[in-house]
This record gives structure tokens, C-alpha cells and sequence, in this order.
């Protein structure tokens, strides 16, 4: 007879509300006394690494806005994830889906570079969003029509996506007088935002980003009508009473992020291949 525990794990009905706040500083803490730990193990003064980690990066006016630069997609994906996990859709394919946005938004700015701006940049915006929402949609068409793992087929999906990528800067959009490197040719004027922080590269697209973050932060804490995203995975009745059905929810999940999408480009307005500047 096994002895009985004096303690005892028993899962709560629902959160603490105030786990919500503490449960990111926790996190925190946890990861710098693992930081800490690792240092030390390696001989490292861990004071060195936090200052280059924590500090370095926001201690000048270029490391500011190259931080918020490269916040501005990661914001998107992020929020854009977070409502497909709410609905127990677990895309892992976030990197070459934003890969393809960005082919789609480049490939508008190489093709048509005689538009003016109030046309160009909008159709960029919405060209980045069809090309992700056309990639994402084969890892939910191969889940409603197969019953395919979506994590397994998003995560592979991205290798094909750098590959595309590659070949596409490689090959028929390289600029031919590059001089060998992986980049398309320049952009035209119309075809860039313009920068918010003098001496930096932080352009006005890390506004609204920002912006659709905090929206679906407020959207996420305060969702109380219609049906939750969370029961979209969990409760398949319901939502085929309502009309929602499996295999359109998860189409539909898939590409309710790229609602909005961006483009990724380097500050001479060309479109770079992401592999050769790692």
C-alpha cells in the first residue's frame, strides 16, 4: 500500500486573477537565476552577460530603435499566434509564413514601383497578407482534409518557406547590380515609411503594430460575447450550432492574424535575404 502525500496538487476551477500579472514577473526572475546559475557554471561573470543582454541594447538612440524595429513583427506574429492558441490552433509555422508576407509585400514594390505611395503602400500591406494567409492555409487545409498534425506541417512548412525565399532573391528578383549579394534591387521611394526616430531606422509601420497588440491584449482580457475563441477547439457542438464548424474555424484561425502584415527590409529599402544576414 502506497503511503498517502501530505501534500496535495489539486487544479483550481479557474485562475487567480492576480497570477496574470505575477506569473510574467516570475518568469523573469526565473530565467535570470537560471542566467545566473549558467554563467557561473561557465566560469563567466554574469554581471558581463546581463549588461550585454539588458542594458547594451537600449544604452544608445540607434540600439533603442533597432529594438523597437525588430519588436514591430514579432508584436504581430504574437498576437496573431495568440488567438489561434485561445482556439486550440497550434501554429508553429509564424517564421515562414511572415517569410512569405513579406515575398508577397516585396513582390508589390518590385512590380509596380510606379504607383505613388497612398496606393503602393496599401496594396504592400495587402499583398503581405494574402502570400501569408495562402501559405498558412495549407497546414489548415491538410488538418480539416487529413486530420494532419498542424504542428508537425507549419513547423516543416517554414524550411520550404526559406527555401522559396532564397531562391526568389537568389535567382529571378536579384538585383543585378548587387554586386553577388542575396538582395533585391532598391525600392522605390513610395514603397518606404518614413522613419519616426532621427538617427534610426524605426519607421511609423511600429505604431500601428503596437497598436493591433494592445488591441488584442484588451480583446484577450475583456472577451465576454459571442463564442469564446477558447471553446472554438473544445466545444465542437457549439460551435456547429452557431455555424461555426471544424474545418472552417480552423481555416479561418489560420489566417485571422495576418490581418495585418509588414515587410522586412534593410535601410537602403532593398528586400533581403534573411538566411545570408544572420
Amino acid at each position: 500500500m502506497m503511503p498517502e502525500w501530505p501534500i496535495q496538487i489539486i487544479r483550481r476551477d479557474r485562475p487567480l486573477a492576480r497570477m496574470r500579472y505575477l506569473s510574467p514577473l516570475m518568469a523573469i526572475i526565473l530565467m535570470m537565476i537560471t542566467g545566473l546559475l549558467i554563467f557561473l557554471a561557465l566560469g563567466r561573470d554574469p554581471m558581463v552577460g546581463f549588461y550585454t543582454f539588458f542594458i547594451r541594447p537600449v544604452s544608445s538612440l540607434y540600439g533603442f530603435g533597432e529594438l523597437l524595429l525588430k519588436a514591430t513583427p514579432l508584436m504581430l506574429c504574437g498576437i496573431g499566434l495568440a488567438i489561434g492558441f485561445r482556439a486550440n490552433v497550434w501554429n508553429i509555422g509564424a517564421e515562414g509564413q511572415f517569410m512569405l508576407g513579406a515575398a508577397g509585400a516585396a513582390g508589390v514594390a518590385l512590380y509596380l514601383p510606379a504607383l505613388p505611395g497612398y496606393l503602393l503602400l496599401p496594396l504592400m500591406v495587402l499583398g503581405g497578407a494574402l502570400a501569408g494567409m495562402a501559405w498558412s492555409a495549407i497546414p489548415a487545409w491538410l488538418k480539416t482534409r487529413f486530420n494532419a498534425n498542424e504542428i508537425l506541417v507549419s513547423l516543416m512548412l517554414v524550411y520550404v518557406a526559406g527555401f522559396l525565399v532564397s531562391w526568389l532573391v537568389f535567382s529571378p528578383w536579384r538585383d543585378p547590380m548587387g554586386f553577388g549579394f542575396p538582395q533585391t534591387e532598391m525600392f522605390a521611394s513610395a514603397a518606404l515609411l518614413p522613419r519616426v526616430l532621427e538617427g534610426t531606422r524605426l519607421n511609423a509601420w511600429y505604431f500601428p503594430c503596437a497598436g493591433a497588440h494592445c488591441d488584442g491584449l484588451g480583446g484577450h482580457a475583456t472577451h465576454r460575447g459571442g463564442v469564446s475563441p477558447s471553446g472554438g477547439g473544445a466545444v465542437t457542438r457549439c460551435r456547429g450550432l452557431c455555424g461555426l464548424f471544424r474545418p472552417a474555424s480552423h481555416l479561418d484561425w489560420f489566417a485571422l492574424w495576418w490581418r495585418c502584415s509588414g515587410y522586412r527590409r534593410d535601410d537602403r529599402g532593398r528586400w533581403a535575404n534573411g538566411s545570408a544576414h544572420r
